[in-house]
């Protein structure tokens, strides 16, 4: 999944590994409820569960530090 700066997301922390879980793009941007669980595999460790999935919201990169002098 591209995981664009600033697009929220809906993700889940694996159980196994504490890796984020990208399940899928968050078209209401955190302002929707969420109530389900998802059974998914951790694309890092292979481990599947179930889980309550959140809102994130992938942060903004800080601007590079190439244009000072």
């Amino acid at each position: 999944m591209d995981h664009q700066t600033g697009h929220w997301f809906i993700v889940a922390t694996c159980e196994k590994c504490r890796t984020t879980i990208y399940l899928f793009r968050d078209l209401n941007e955190g302002k929707g409820s969420l109530n389900a669980t998802y059974k998914t595999t951790c694309p890092n460790c292979h481990y599947t569960g179930y889980y309550d999935g959140r809102h994130y919201q992938e942060p903004f990169k800080s601007a590079s530090s190439s244009n000072s002098r």
